[in-house]
C-alpha cells in the first residue's frame, strides 16, 4: 500500500513540477528526472544502513548448495515458464 503511494504521490509531484518548471538550460522533463535520482540517491545513501536483516538465513554451502539452488530450487519455476511460453505460441498458431 505504502509502495502505491509513493509511486502516485511521485508522479503527481512531478506532472506539477513539469508544469510549473521553467528552466531555459535542460527540458524540465530531464530536471525531473536528475531531481529524482539524485533524492533517490540520498535515500539509499542514508537509508541503507538503517536496514538490518531479522530472519535467521543458512549459509548457502559452496558448490553444493550453488547446486542444489540452481538445479532443485529453480528447475519447477523454469519448466512452468517453458510450458506457458509454448502453451501461448499453440494458441496463436490455432487461430
Amino acid at each position: 500500500m505504502l509502495w502505491g503511494i509513493g509511486i502516485s504521490l511521485g508522479a503527481g509531484i512531478g506532472a506539477a513540477l513539469i508544469k510549473f518548471l521553467d528552466t531555459s538550460f535542460v527540458e524540465p522533463i530531464v530536471l525531473i528526472f536528475i531531481i529524482s535520482a539524485i533524492i533517490r540517491l540520498i535515500v539509499v545513501v542514508f537509508g541503507l544502513p538503517k536496514l538490518k536483516e531479522v530472519r535467521k538465513t543458512k549459509k548457502l554451502g559452496g558448490i553444493k548448495g550453488f547446486e542444489h539452488l540452481l538445479f532443485k530450487e529453480t528447475g519447477r519455476t523454469i519448466l512452468e515458464e517453458v510450458h506457458e511460453l509454448k502453451s501461448i505460441k499453440r494458441y496463436l498458431h490455432t487461430k
